[in-house]
């Protein structure tokens, strides 16, 4: 007797077709093969060629470049109208942490400064007193 199969949901049919499209046996799994072999080729030389490599060192310096000019003409733009950029929030929000932390160390020493007191106290209860003499 043979169980009803649950029917296929989107996952299962997308993985079974990218399994048909890259499988090595299937026609456009061979063409995707010779274009993977071929672009593997093409990449290979690429990596290995010094002017490619000093080119795309150059090009990425220079995205750099324009990307931190950018965002120190946006800071800019934002002082002169005297709004927050992110580094000052970033900054207020760096002191705040620190200035939370500090106040939780000071609570601490003063529960502990009070607790002390709070046992001198009671040590000066505890212990009989002298008469004063006249």
């Amino acid at each position: 007797m043979t169980q009803p199969r649950p029917p296929k949901n989107l996952l299962t049919h997308l993985v079974t077709g990218i399994g048909y499209l890259t499988d090595p046996k299937s026609p456009p799994g061979k063409l995707f093969n010779r274009f993977e072999t071929a672009t593997s080729k093409v990449f290979d030389r690429l990596a290995r060629s010094h002017t490619f490599l000093r080119i795309a060192g150059k090009g990425l310096n220079l995205g750099f470049m324009v990307r931190r000019s950018v965002t120190a003409g946006a800071e800019a733009w934002l002082h002169a109208w005297q709004a927050p950029t992110l580094g000052d929030v970033q900054a207020m929000r760096t002191q705040l942490r620190q200035l939370g932390d500090r106040l939780e160390v000071t609570q601490t020493q003063l529960e502990l400064a009070l607790d002390a007191l709070a046992r001198v106290e009671a040590d000066l209860r505890a212990t009989p007193r002298l008469p004063e003499t006249p």
